[in-house]
């Protein structure tokens, strides 16, 4: 299992991050849910990383979160489509995200 040191790299600029834990918070807009996510596994190739997520109703999974860091100060995210109540390292295969085309923006100034 790899550490999750990379999520640090990509995210510290513009979103909120609790570095010893490895913990980010995001807000899906869509369904309406605050989520937080604590890093468990980077997949390797500096984008995709396991996560385990809690809503803010105590819904928990794991999840992939796939990043892509489009500026300096810009990054996006997906969570994938297919959660899981099982650590299971297919959760970050390309075809768990649908059309990809459902990235969330974060920016910093």
């Amino acid at each position: 299992m790899r550490l999750c040191a990379p999520v640090m790299r990509l995210c510290a600029p513009v979103m909120r991050l609790c570095a010893p834990v490895m913990r980010l918070f995001t807000q899906d807009l869509r369904n309406l849910k605050r989520n937080t996510a604590v890093c468990v596994e980077d997949v390797g190739d500096g984008e995709k990383f396991i996560v385990f997520t809690r809503t803010h109703c105590g819904d928990s999974s794991y999840n992939c979160l796939w990043l892509k860091r489009r500026s300096a100060n810009i990054l996006e995210f997906m969570l994938g489509l297919y959660p899981n109540t099982t650590l299971d390292s297919s959760l970050c295969d390309v075809g768990k995200f649908g059309d990809q085309t459902t990235w969330n923006t974060v920016a910093s100034k």
